[in-house]
């Protein structure tokens, strides 16, 4: 496969198994994200994302779970306790 043919296939892992794929179906679907995600996060409220926000960049860097007091106390969002 020359370099041309290499640039329009991926590399795809299926089991212990690497093939090359042409990339045309990767392309479409990371060009659809963007509609699929706002839809999937649409019910959100901007507090919602201020937290998801923090929590998805903090997360990794914690070493144990995040409590909702210190989100809380980080976002300065309240906290709010609910029955379900």
């Amino acid at each position: 496969m020359d370099r041309d043919e290499q640039s329009n296939h991926i590399l795809m892992g299926i089991g212990r198994d690497i093939r090359t794929v042409p990339n045309d179906a990767f392309v479409q679907s990371v060009k659809g994200l963007p509609t699929r995600m706002a839809s999937r996060l649409a019910f959100m409220s901007p507090d919602h994302h201020v937290v998801r926000d923090f929590v998805v960049r903090e997360l990794p860097r914690q070493e144990r779970p995040m409590s909702p007091i210190q989100i809380a106390q980080v976002t300065g969002l309240g906290l709010r306790l609910e029955k379900f």
